[in-house]
């Protein structure tokens, strides 16, 4: 769950801010009702079990043969999600696209059991445009987001398979033409400045 609030400190004049529930074992175990899952930070400490289970992911998608297909990352990852977190990050030209949450929902009743993430770092989005000149296509093929599963599978992915930069594309043509229209956005930044008015 993520709003926007009000805050005030030692009596100053409230600032808006935005509280996002904390992802992690509590959430997940929460929103699922059950223990029976893996996850990871993304940033995690040397040694740790998040740096084992990040690592192992890694030689997996590593390892895969070449050429990594569709095919072989929709076995193992929820490609459906990973393909419009994708297209956010270009539409958003975020700076850190792959922060995430990765968990896996060991009864399959998320994703089928297959890899997924917990969406809810995009910072440096529009900034990263703006500010330094940063492509939001070309940030996505970054060797400086290799050491993160979800980077490491688009990468291979947009190098590798003809397929997904077809499926990537027509679904950011899509989104483009049906769910990010002029009037979406309009209605978004409404929604915002009557949000700030609020508060």
């Amino acid at each position: 769950y993520t709003r926007p609030v009000a805050l005030i400190v030692n009596g100053e004049p409230p600032r808006v801010v935005v509280l996002t529930e904390h992802p992690g074992a509590e959430m997940l175990r929460r929103r699922l009702g059950h223990d029976e899952v893996d996850w990871m930070r993304v940033k995690v400490e040397p040694g740790s079990e998040d740096r084992l289970r990040r690592d192992q992911l890694l030689r997996l998608i590593r390892d895969a043969p070449a050429p990594l297909t569709e095919g072989w990352a929709s076995r193992h990852f929820d490609l459906d999600l990973l393909t419009s977190w994708t297209i956010a990050t270009m539409v958003c030209a975020t700076g850190e696209p792959f922060q995430a949450v990765t968990f896996r929902d060991r009864t399959g009743g998320i994703a089928g059991g297959r890899w997924s993430w917990i969406l809810w770092d995009m910072d440096q989005s529009f900034y990263a445009r703006f500010d330094h000149g940063r492509d939001a296509v070309g940030v996505l093929f970054s060797r400086r987001h290799a050491w993160i599963p979800a980077g490491l599978l688009v990468q291979r992915l947009l190098v590798e398979d003809a397929g997904f930069r077809r499926r990537l594309g027509e679904r950011a043509l899509a989104a483009l033409r049906d769910d990010l229209t002029p009037a979406f956005f309009t209605d978004l930044v409404e929604r915002y400045r009557l949000t700030a008015a609020r508060l």
